[in-house]
This record gives C-alpha cells, sequence and structure tokens, in this order.
C-alpha cells in the first residue's frame, strides 16, 4: 500500500540490516526502529558530575535535516 510522500528505507543498525519501513524520510524510519530501545532525559547536575567523573563525554548532536 504505497502512501503520497512516503518511501520504503533499508534501515540498519552497525552496517548491518534491520528492517524495511515506509516513512516521509530517513530520521522517520530510524526512530520508528529505534522508538523502544532509547531514551533520552535532562540529565541533573549530580549526574553531569558523575558521569563525567566516570569518564563519559557530552557529545554535540547534529541539527536533524529532512533526508529527500
Amino acid at each position: 500500500m504505497a502512501t503520497a510522500g512516503t518511501r520504503i528505507y533499508r534501515v540498519a543498525e552497525n552496517d548491518e540490516f534491520i528492517a524495511l519501513v515506509r516513512a516521509r524520510s530517513q530520521s522517520e524510519a530510524v526512530r520508528h526502529c529505534t522508538a523502544n530501545r532509547f531514551g533520552a532525559k535532562v540529565a541533573t547536575p549530580d549526574e553531569l558530575v558523575a558521569l563525567i567523573g566516570e569518564g563519559f563525554k557530552v557529545e554535540q548532536a547534529k541539527a536533524e535535516t529532512e533526508a529527500a
């Protein structure tokens, strides 16, 4: 069932194929596959101190862009 404005994306994890997903963009296809696997919340100051002390580094996310 084709839906206007969508494509079928081949989604991979670490270069290993995991799913075919009909979506409007690459990011929507990836979100579909990862929705229940990951979560995010704002870190508290105490969590920041502890995790940086354990060697974690703050990463800068890339701006979201829509794929054609």
